[in-house]
């Protein structure tokens, strides 16, 4: 594993329990271990106290969930950053073939998951899709850093959980309805977008209640909708029934490749100063590019493949969840920061 930090750097010497985020049990086990009689598997040579501990750490959900060294036990600001580059390049290198086999065991687990369910007579697809530039999912989960990326907690590689997927196909869907509906009405500009906000926050409540009926007649000037909208009520269900389709966490397929990426707000502080407000002809202008402040974060790079699989026992429905799932991870991405790029799959090939 590739150091964040150069021992040089720091000459302060911390206990190890000091220098993570951990529950007290595990710091008083880490206090009474004796910790110099273990070696790293790859026989690093790290010589300061504040990094032998974390060399040994070769899981990457343990790395970066429970050891992620700290900045102000550090005493140095750039301590997340220097992290989270080097676990993009110590989680998954292209030559450790080791850290590939328990997603290669997963993959046929799952598959031998689908065979016994096509053989209780539900209808399976999969579709296996790779991320055009980045994606990063679970942005907002709990971690040190504030900004996290989800990895399986047992073999650390980053995955998309069924139950997301199934978010941002919904919620796909129902904007594609209330699209349709809008372009159909032709409204200025203004009132569609009031009616595009109000139409599918009633279309949400609606699906979620099990009430989709009631809305049929606020669908009519788009002939599809009202049939494209029962679909997606059987699909997913409601608070009182389940949906006709279910859908399988998404998992990678061969080595993910982590890529460290980074943010600028501009905005650092709770209040503008003088110094980054100036008065302009009656407008203030807000003097953002003297205050940046970069962050890094960690994401799933260009070229990794992912196999999405769901089933159910209608052909019909099981087939419709194929065509929209093509149009959403292309069109309009998965986890967070869409609207920015990132989350965009290309559909690579089919299975059934």
């Amino acid at each position: 594993m590739a150091e964040p930090n150069d021992p040089a750097e720091t000459t302060q010497s911390f206990a190890p329990e000091e220098l993570h985020l951990l529950p007290a049990d595990t710091r008083a086990l880490i206090r009474t271990a004796d910790l110099t009689k273990v070696t790293h598997r790859h026989g690093q040579q790290l010589n300061h106290p504040n990094y032998r501990l974390r060399a040994r750490i070769d899981h990457p959900a343990l790395s970066w969930y429970r050891f992620a060294p700290r900045a102000d036990v550090e005493k140095d600001a750039r301590v997340p950053d220097k992290f989270i580059k080097a676990f993009a390049q110590f989680a998954f290198p292209p030559n450790a073939g080791w850290r590939v086999q328990p997603i290669n065991a997963l993959q046929r687990r799952q598959a031998a998951q689908l065979t016994s369910l096509t053989q209780a007579g539900q209808v399976i697809e999969t579709l296996e899709a790779e991320v055009e530039w980045r994606l990063v999912a679970g942005l907002g989960d709990s971690h040190p850093y504030e900004n996290s990326l989800t990895l399986d907690r047992l073999f650390g590689f980053p995955y998309i959980a069924g139950s997301s997927w199934k978010g941002m196909l919904r919620g796909y869907m129902l904007e594609r309805i209330v699209e349709g509906v809008l372009e159909q009405e032709d409204l200025p500009a203004p009132d569609e977008a009031e009616k595009w906000d109000a139409l599918l926050t009633d279309l949400d409540n609606a699906l979620m209640r099990g009430t989709v009926g009631a809305l049929r007649s606020r669908l009519s000037a788009d002939a599809d909708a009202p049939e494209l909208l029962d679909q997606v009520a059987r699909v997913f269900g409601s608070m009182g029934a389940a949906g006709q389709v279910c859908f399988l966490d998404t998992l990678p397929m061969g080595r993910p490749i982590l890529e460290a990426d980074v943010m600028t707000p501009h905005t650092k502080g709770n209040k503008p100063t003088a110094e980054s407000l100036r008065e302009s002809a009656g407008v203030r202008e807000r003097a953002e590019a003297t205050r940046p402040n970069p962050i890094v974060f960690l994401t799933v790079g260009r070229g990794s493949r992912f196999r999405f699989a769901w089933y159910g026992r209608d052909a019909g429905l099981v087939k419709a969840v194929g065509g929209w799932l093509r149009d959403a991870v292309r069109y309009a991405g998965i986890g967070a920061k869409t609207a920015a790029g990132y989350g965009c799959l290309e559909p690579v090939s089919d299975g059934g």
